[in-house]
């Protein structure tokens, strides 16, 4: 197999080039603010499903020069992007749904995230394991780093824990570009990829699990990574099993992505919405402890841009494979 040529791109990043305390976020303004709430509250009114908010419905001449940052961020940047200050304590929470989809239709069209087309995530402790029968944000464990699904994953936070629960994130091509330095064997891995585990969310008439999907590929000299070790590790509760050189590249990887200096740690406050691009960031989250008037509370949202350059494999194909868009030639 070729192996593919180190990238170089804004992607390209570690925890040392963001060495200010939460200067990855950026403020909205007070007129941003009033702009965003003031069209909240007419979708609210005139009962509009947050999931139908067009960018039409809403318009933002004031906050839209912002959002177009965000998305060359997503798009030509880091790969994230982290508005801060929305007013989360002024809605309930389907409030704040309307709200998160007003800002968000403006980077892309909210889509399913689940076989059962469930468009929203409410992100708490349900006392739930991680394992091949869950979803493994239902409890306070940490979780390892992963991609979600669609082009973007969007956090809104709505509630902070007693304790922990930081977001974390790691840039894929900084991961991608070290492996292919140190490791080029491994990197052949990878590059084949690995079965997922559906978690029985497939639809009805398909396999339980997919064909082997690549970790990293190259697809017009941009990095995509699609990965999350556990359903990939659950292949052995339906009896399939990975070489012991599979099982190497899996730990190498992990042992990379493990590096201090690779994480950009997250503290999300209340108010505070996240972006990642799903093809180039890397995203876990550090254990958490609720207390009884501190409760960890996240909204996610999926969202699909037609103006995303990158369209590899995704892991919306576990669980809404309807949702995915047609590939692009390496």
């Amino acid at each position: 197999m070729a192996l593919p040529q180190p990238v170089r791109d804004a992607n390209n990043w570690i925890a040392a080039d963001f060495p200010k305390p939460r200067g990855w976020a950026r403020a909205l303004t007070p007129a941003m603010l009033a702009e965003i709430e003031g069209a909240a509250r007419r979708m609210i009114a005139a009962g509009i499903p947050f999931w139908q908010i067009r960018p039409e419905d809403v318009p933002l001449p004031l906050t839209e020069p912002f959002l177009a940052r965000a998305f060359d961020d997503l798009e030509n940047g880091t790969g994230f992007s982290v508005l801060s200050g929305l007013p989360a304590e002024r809605f309930d929470r389907d409030g704040n749904a309307v709200l998160f989809a007003v800002v968000g239709c403006h980077l892309g069209r909210v889509v399913d995230q689940t076989v059962s087309r469930k468009k929203i995530e409410d992100i708490v402790d349900r006392g739930l394991p991680m394992n091949h029968q869950h979803r493994g944000y239902m409890g306070t464990h940490a979780l390892a780093f992963h991609t979600d699904g669609s082009d973007f994953a969007v956090l809104y936070c709505l509630g902070e824990a007693a304790e922990g629960g930081h977001s974390v994130i790691v840039s894929v091509t900084s991961v991608f570009n070290a492996i292919l330095r140190e490791r080029p064997d491994v990197m052949e891995t990878l590059l084949r990829g690995f079965h997922h585990h559906r978690r029985g969310e497939q639809p009805a008439g398909e396999a339980p699990y997919t064909e082997r999907i690549p970790v990293f590929a190259v697809h017009d000299g941009l990095v995509h990574c699609c990965y999350n070790r556990n359903p990939v590790s659950w292949m052995d509760s339906i009896g399939l099993s990975y070489a012991p050189h599979e099982i190497e590249a899996l730990d190498y990887l992990d042992a990379v992505i493990a590096r201090p200096e690779m994480q950009l740690h997250m503290g999300l406050q209340t108010g505070d919405m996240q972006f990642i691009n799903n093809y180039n960031t890397l995203h876990g989250r550090t254990a958490y402890r609720d207390g009884p008037d501190k409760k960890r509370h996240l909204l996610r949202l999926w969202l699909a841009n037609p103006r995303c350059r990158r369209a590899g494999d995704n892991i919306i194909d576990l669980y809404a494979p309807w949702e995915s868009r047609p590939r692009r030639a390496a």
